[in-house]
């Protein structure tokens, strides 16, 4: 998965300054191979202060993030405060963001889940990190599968977060991508008596401990001058600085990445040998991938198990395990437009008491499962 960047200024302060750092934003991430959202507030409903500074509102601000998304071609993120906007929204946004004290608001939620769009909802600051299962579960019953999940910090005291990591570790165990909010997690809430503070310094190293604990990505309020901000300056990025922390962040990404390979089948045959991969070597990560008429005989497709297809574990090029009967030229033309470059058939026919031993012997066939992946890496045909 590629690394996901959400990123802009806290709020839309005017026009001008959205589309200058839209287009420097936009300048940056193509020189890296990331999942840019440029992210601006058209509403800051939740303010220290009445008389502080909360946007354009909803029809000025969305007009101006789809002038963004014209011009360059960016992806939108925006948040909402109350239902009624999440249509609105999801007419310009690919991200529809739940903010961290409106987690839990059920009519909110439900909303967001039901434009379609990907619903990015930051962990309360009152939130256990195993509490946002609930969280999910309330999307995913409205019906959307697309979300994300953010860190932001736990309050600790009075106007004081920290972040305890291993919130990631548990918030990934939902199967969502984790972002790790680096600039909001080094607020200082009301520090300021009529405004937040924050410590700006921070918040590369934070951003660089979440990525190596497992974090997808990372959230970060940028601006050209934070000293002038009109909200959150204290802990937003210097716009000159993203490039190079960008750089880092995405060295430590790639370090701790773990190979990438999709099984396509269905039912229990895809469930087992993902986790029988997934056991066998700790460095994978294994996606589901379906391919629609998978057999013409629909009894061969029921009594074997799968087809894996991405990476081989030992050699750089994409594999694919399938079984007699697939039409294999349509799988690979699907295959290819998903950006599978090069398909090797490799035939590995198991019946179904070997399926069955499997889910009855997980660690005692471990020798059995390497045969399978050395069969694999050889390149050839077997069990004809």
């Amino acid at each position: 998965m590629e690394f996901i960047l959400i990123a802009g200024p806290c709020v839309i302060e005017s026009e001008e300054m959205v589309m200058e750092i839209a287009g420097k934003m936009k300048k940056i991430v193509s020189n890296h191979n990331v999942d840019y959202y440029f992210k601006a507030s058209f509403d800051k409903a939740n303010r220290t202060s009445l008389s502080s500074y909360r946007g354009p509102g909803i029809e000025k601000g969305l007009e101006i993030l789809k002038r963004v998304k014209k011009e360059y071609g960016l992806k939108i993120c925006t948040d909402i405060h109350e239902p009624w906007q999440a249509g609105k929204a999801a007419e310009v946004a690919d991200i529809i963001q739940i903010p961290a004290f409106l987690c839990r608001q059920t009519d909110l939620l439900v909303a967001a889940a039901q434009t379609g769009r990907v619903v990015n909802i930051k962990k309360g600051q009152f939130m256990a990190p195993w509490d946002m299962k609930n969280v999910v579960e309330k999307v995913r019953m409205s019906g959307n599968d697309k979300i994300m999940l953010s860190e932001r910090g736990t309050s600790f005291g009075y106007n004081q977060l920290v972040v305890d990591m291993t919130s990631i570790v548990e918030m990934k165990k939902n199967h969502v991508p984790v972002i790790m909010d680096a600039t909001h997690s080094v607020q200082k809430p009301g520090g300021n008596g009529t405004s937040t503070g924050g410590s700006r310094e921070y918040v590369e190293y934070l951003a660089k401990a979440a990525i190596a604990t497992g974090a997808d990505g990372v959230f970060m309020e940028v601006h050209p001058n934070p000293e002038k901000a009109l909200s959150d300056g204290p802990n937003s990025i210097r716009l000159a600085d993203v490039e190079d922390m960008l750089r880092q962040m995405l060295k430590i990404y790639e370090a701790v990445q773990k190979k990438k390979v999709y099984i396509a089948g269905a039912h229990s045959r895809g469930r087992t040998l993902r986790a029988y991969l997934e056991y066998l070597y700790q460095d994978i990560e294994v996606e589901a991938f379906l391919v629609d008429d998978m057999s013409e005989n629909e009894e061969m497709v029921d009594g074997l198990p799968v087809r894996l297809i991405g990476q081989d574990l030992h050699k750089e090029y994409p594999v694919w395990l399938g079984m007699r009967g697939v039409n294999h030229e349509k799988v690979s033309g699907e295959l290819r437009d998903v950006g599978m470059k090069e398909i090797i058939p490799v035939t590995v026919e198991l019946d179904r008491q070997l399926r069955n031993e499997y889910v009855r012997r997980y660690e005692q066939d471990r020798g059995r499962a390497f045969c399978i992946i050395d069969e694999l890496s050889a390149g050839t045909e077997t069990g004809k």
